[in-house]
């Protein structure tokens, strides 16, 4: 059976309960949730507690289990905490009351971040190895707490999960259960989807492939010599008021004309979703503004029909944010990295940022490409 796999990491703030094993049980995770009842009943009255006992209470999400710890004094108690299977989140307080949510329903923060493989990592060359980027990859997403994130070019489930140990408070799809390639690879993270789980929750999910049979797996595209390359997409429905968006993330072969091709593909399979809800597209499109794939996909095939705004286009305000002195130049006109919106309703964009932190003693950057994040507004 063809499903996405769903990924979650447990964060490690102190009043959230500690994950065990938290890489090799990538289905666990826990939220901080007040509560005063258990299961049974009225929670422990104890007033007094041997520091690090802990007990079970009361949880208000099915299928979660409560646990409140005694603290360090033998009388200070951390909040309940519920560890599910499958949820990170808030959620309804004891008395049922909503919890106040951290952002504000009409206003997404979108990123897309290529962040290089890590077979492509050298010591010797521009970039440090995988394992040293890590940290720096969960630090540029902390930077801007995206509530959307598509990322490209991981190559290993392993790898998600290295990110989201980094990278507290979202879960991940990317498609799995394939047929086996002949490496014998049943999973594909090349495009990844990181979704903030106390803002969405996943309606439907899915992928295809961008070649000239997109439902076959593994299928390459139309040039020559290429990788295959795959679009995965998410229904998300937003936790606080049932509003519901299309979110995608996908990377565009570099060799033409894979480009070319992709776009008009993307265009067809995305554009009905269009017709009635809020879509947001990111990637690598290896397009440069002046190329004929980016206008495919802002203008529409031939220059009719549907087709995606850019973040960039629309942003007030853009700036590149760095840690160097004097900052590292920036043109916009290079970039192949873009956010795209289409569907209802209209879309506004009040920042646009390109992302320059450098890491290390050698000020190296954590990937070839520049994350970036828009404050969309819809």
């Amino acid at each position: 059976m063809r499903s996405i796999l769903f990924v979650v990491v447990c964060t490690a703030l102190p009043l959230l309960a500690a994950c065990s094993g938290a890489a090799n049980k990538p289905e666990d995770a826990a939220t901080d949730v007040s509560a005063d009842t258990t299961a049974d009943g009225p929670a422990d009255s104890r007033t007094t507690c041997v520091p690090g006992e802990s007990w079970p209470c009361g949880c208000m999400q099915p299928g979660c289990e409560g646990v409140q710890t005694c603290g360090d004094e033998g009388s200070e108690m951390a909040p309940c905490v519920c560890e599910c299977d499958g949820y990170f989140g808030e959620l309804p307080d004891a008395e049922g009351e909503s919890v106040a949510p951290s952002w504000d329903d009409g206003v997404l923060v979108a990123m897309t971040f290529n962040v290089m493989c890590s077979m492509c990592s050298n010591d010797e060359g521009g970039n440090e190895d995988w394992e040293h980027r890590v940290p720096h990859i969960g630090d540029v997403i902390a930077r801007y707490s995206p509530d959307l994130v598509g990322l490209q070019e991981l190559m290993f489930g392993t790898e998600v999960e290295q990110v989201l140990e980094v990278a507290p408070g979202y879960q991940a799809l990317f498609p799995k259960d394939l047929t086996p390639n002949v490496f014998g690879l049943t999973e594909e993270p090349d495009a990844v989807i990181l979704f903030r789980a106390d803002r969405f929750s996943v309606q439907e999910s899915g992928f295809f492939w961008l070649s000239e049979t997109p439902d076959t797996d593994w299928s390459g595209g139309w040039a020559t010599s290429n990788l295959p390359r795959v679009v995965l997409w998410a229904k998300l429905k937003q936790t606080t008021d049932g509003r519901e968006l299309y979110f995608a993330s996908t990377h565009f072969d570099n060799n033409y004309p894979n480009q070319e091709m992709s776009a008009p593909l993307v265009l067809d399979r995305l554009g009905p979703w269009a017709e009635g809800y809020p879509l947001v597209l990111v990637g690598d499109f290896n397009s440069k503004p002046d190329s004929v794939a980016y206008s495919t996909l802002t203008q529409g095939v031939d220059g009719k029909g549907f087709h995606f705004l850019n973040a960039f286009d629309l942003a007030e305000t853009w700036s590149a944010v760095a840690n160097l002195e004097p900052p590292p130049s920036y043109d916009p006109d290079h970039r192949i990295d873009h956010i795209f919106m289409a569907g209802t309703p209209t879309w506004g964009c009040a920042w646009w940022k390109v992302d320059q932190f450098v890491y290390g003693e050698k000020d190296q950057y954590p990937s070839d490409h520049f994350a970036m994040a828009a404050s969309l507004v819809w």
